[in-house]
């Protein structure tokens, strides 16, 4: 409807009637333009769209609205023939596929096992040295902490030791290196974090301490890196102050320090602030240059997060490498280089928790080593989703590709850790090789095989049983050697081989009561499907013959019986005089010759 003008005439109200009136038709007009604009744009894109359709269309062929549709992909790319839109998905799929195959060969299958000296056997924050000629005896030293479902009372630091990297000894070291007082872990204070360094020809450890007499937060508690030296990894040197984080101090906390001692200074990188790096260096360990940031720039396409327990370590060209895991949750492990440890460029992930496993929960702190055969290694810590920490490895010949390696010592064994058969480990596979390929376990047999030397076989042959053979042979049977053998019920078939026994014992044999089910210890022999006797014993230094129940009342058969005249005068005994030259019997009161 036309809205009227205003005229002369009009009053003041009139005029303010027709003014509003024009007003609202300028709004509805504005309501419609932009409506008829949106349907001008979605019919632009309909005809775009059909016109895509039109040029898919095949000529000699299926020339349907729905065939052109399907050769558009979900990205809105035209493909010149279904089956091009079809072979392109497809590689895109068989693509992703690879990817996440190589992802999942990337963790380690097992962890390693570490000893723990509050025999949990959950390590973490590993830190490790290589050395190709050895060092102290050995190539392979680590500084670690017990954490046994994420206790920091027990996380203090501790030294193992190994030839191969996977078989780790802590037999000549008194671990843990240092502890906490009890004042101090009734108060919250607790160790963490170690790191190891050489200075020359001395090894140096270097970890965390959190002084939480004043409070346990940050801005109450002090916090310090502390220092031990050794010249043999066996004997450590009392306890040094080298760094010192105050509540009022401008950086107040450091996590996961990590040392390196190169031209006559140690340069050290921590964790501080928003999960920041930082560095400081010092000519004698005490005089420290300020915090200095550390940039970590990302890779293209990885997404920018916060970093939590740093390792950085130096090869042979003279790059530096920086390895962290992720903060927030899950945790995941990144790489970076640099050039002179002042900036890491190109950083990305290199490992993700598994699916399912040891490690399937968060990736933490990692150390990277540099081997002497153009390879590197990487070992990472790790918690479950069971709260269980251990260590894992990987190695190959580029960091980002490196792949996870099963813990096979060098004499080609398999080492499971007592952590990890606690956990109810489960053999996937039908049956599981060493190197040794002659020696394996699977679910029904086990095979130890020195190759030339010996061989032997444990087999699960029927409920409750396992029987020993050797391996190689035909004939069923082998031999048990043990200094102690604790059994309810012992067994022994027939003859191993021909000419053979059932069993041979040396030395003393104890045969003993169990007290705690009140079972009396005897001997059976059984001859299937003719009958069974054995011996027991119900007075003191007597033993019967007893029938095939246990009970008393069996038979004895002997070609001979000979006596030595040592009795000790019981009722019913029968002696052999040597003096009279005659078998006498005892009645209870006297002996009386029987013949």
């Amino acid at each position: 409807m036309p809205i009227e003008h205003i005229n002369k005439t009009d009053t003041l109200n009139e005029g303010r009637v027709k003014l509003n009136a024009a007003i609202d038709g300028a709004n509805a007009a504005d309501v419609t333009s932009k409506a008829a604009d949106t349907k001008a744009t979605q019919a632009l894109a309909n005809s775009e769209s059909t016109q895509t359709q039109l040029d898919t269309i095949v000529i000699d062929g299926d020339s349907s609205v729905e065939a052109a549709q399907a050769r558009v992909d979900e990205k809105g790319v035209p493909h010149p023939t279904l089956k091009a839109r079809i072979d392109d998905g497809l590689n895109s799929v068989n693509q992703q596929l690879a990817e996440t195959d190589e992802r999942i060969k990337r963790n380690a299958p097992l962890p390693i096992p570490i000893n723990t000296y509050d025999g949990s056997g959950q390590a973490t924050h590993p830190d490790v040295l290589y050395f190709e000629n050895g060092w102290g005896g050995y190539k392979y030293w680590m500084a670690y902490t017990p954490y046994p479902f994420s206790d920091d009372s027990l996380e203090n630091p501790s030294i193992t030791y190994s030839n191969d990297g996977v078989n780790w000894h802590t037999t000549i070291i008194q671990n843990p290196i240092d502890q906490p007082t009890e004042e101090e872990l009734m108060v919250g204070s607790y160790f963490s974090d170690p790191c190891l360094v050489m200075n020359g020809n001395v090894m140096e450890c270097w970890y965390r301490f959190v002084d939480a007499q004043n409070g346990t937060s940050v801005g109450q508690r002090t916090e310090y890196f502390y220092r031990k030296t050794s010249s043999d990894g066996v004997n450590w040197s009392a306890r040094e102050t080298m760094y010192v984080f105050g509540p009022s101090d401008t950086i107040r906390y450091g996590l996961s320090p990590t040392v390196i001692y190169e031209n006559g200074k140690y340069r050290m990188w921590f964790i501080s602030g928003q999960q920041a790096v930082y560095y400081v260096e010092s000519s004698n360990g005490v005089d420290w240059t300020s915090p200095q940031k550390i940039d970590v720039n990302w890779a293209e396409g990885e997404p920018a997060t916060g970093l939590w327990h740093i390792d950085v370590t130096k090869d042979s060209d003279g790059t530096y490498h920086l390895i962290s895991n992720t903060d927030p949750s899950p945790r995941s492990l990144v790489w970076a280089i640099s050039s002179d440890g002042f900036e890491f460029n190109k950083c990305k992930t290199i490992l993700e928790p598994s699916a399912k496993g040891w490690d399937d929960l968060n990736i933490y702190r990692a150390s990277l080593l540099e081997k002497d055969n153009n390879t590197f290694a990487i070992y990472y810590s790790a918690v479950n989703k069971n709260s269980y920490w251990s260590i894992g490895l990987l190695e190959g010949e580029r960091i980002d590709t490196l792949k996870g390696i099963l813990p096979i010592n060098m004499h080609g064994n398999l080492i499971i850790s007592k952590a990890l058969i606690k956990q109810e480990f489960n053999l996937s596979t039908e049956k599981l090789a060493l190197k040794n390929a002659n020696a394996y376990f699977s679910q029904d047999e086990i095979r130890f095989d020195t190759q030339g030397e010996k061989q032997v076989k444990l087999i699960n042959t029927r409920d409750k049983t396992l029987q020993l053979e050797p391996a190689g042979s035909s004939w069923v049977g082998g031999v048990f050697r043990s200094h102690r053998i604790d059994s309810r019920k012992l067994e022994i078939d027939e003859a191993f081989s021909p000419g053979s026994f059932g069993m041979k014992l040396l030395g003393v044999i104890n045969i003993l009561k169990d007290d705690d089910r009140d079972i009396e210890p005897w001997i059976k022999m059984l001859n299937r499907g003719v009958g069974g006797a054995g011996f027991k014993i119900f007075n003191d230094n007597i033993v019967d013959v007893v029938r095939d129940n246990g009970s008393q009342g069996g038979h004895l058969r002997a070609g001979s019986v000979i006596f030595d005249g040592n009795s000790t005068t019981r009722e019913g005994e029968i002696r052999y005089n040597k003096t009279t030259k005659k078998h006498q019997g005892y009645d209870g009161t006297t002996w009386h010759n029987l013949y």
